[in-house]
């Protein structure tokens, strides 16, 4: 991609998607059909399918409400500031108003450094055993 998305094409996607995700769950709701086996099973090959298809089913109408507001900001924000030419990808969290502004103005410094990236990938690797194995039927 030779430039980054507008604000405003940048805002239709993600409205476009937040669209796209109640228009299945409405339809699923109204057609009486479940689309849970669409979601992600570990420790299976069918359950890969998944990766793709899980970010577009949800269990509830509650829980597409509660994730259409952090698909509209987050998902305009994301759209407009990366750029594919660079690999460019995001984590971001935030438990205060505070926090939140810290975090959009870190994203303009860069990639974290190769230290950091390393300890994390270490981290990982000490807790991987320790995880909670994730599996919603």
């Amino acid at each position: 991609m030779d430039k980054n998305l507008s604000v405003q094409d940048s805002i239709f996607l993600a409205c476009g998607f937040a669209l796209l995700i109640w228009a299945i769950k409405l339809a699923e709701s109204l057609f009486g059909v479940s689309l849970s086996h669409l979601g992600v099973y570990p420790h299976t090959a069918s359950g890969l399918f998944g990766v793709i298809t899980a970010p577009l089913i949800h269990g509830s109408l509650q829980h597409v409400f509660a994730n259409t507001l952090p698909i509209l900001l987050l998902g305009s924000m994301l759209n407009y500031g990366l750029n594919g030419d660079k690999d460019d990808g995001v984590i971001l969290g935030a438990s205060s108003m505070h926090h939140f502004e810290q975090n959009l103005e870190s994203m303009g410094q860069g990639p974290l450094p190769d230290s950091v990236v390393d300890t994390l990938n270490e981290a990982w690797e000490l807790t991987r055993s320790q995880c909670v194995k994730y599996f919603r039927p």
